[in-house]
């Protein structure tokens, strides 16, 4: 069985997305928002995360994102 949950692979490439877009800047504290399909054992309670989720990081402080 995957110990990883589906989301962290993705974690790395949406920090960089959103530096390349000017969201944040490197080395700047940062949420990551990860958004789990309805059907995701996880939000059931029934296991590890096994859906594909969203993954966005957004800035921490007054310029949040919609």
């Amino acid at each position: 069985m995957n110990m990883i949950p589906n989301y962290i692979p993705k974690i790395p490439v949406a920090t960089e997305r959103a530096i390349q877009a000017g969201i944040i800047r490197r080395g700047q504290l940062a949420h990551v928002y990860v958004a789990h399909d309805d059907w995701c054992d996880l939000l059931a309670g029934k296991g590890p995360c096994n859906c594909n989720p969203d993954v966005q990081v957004r800035p921490d402080g007054p310029e949040k994102l919609n």
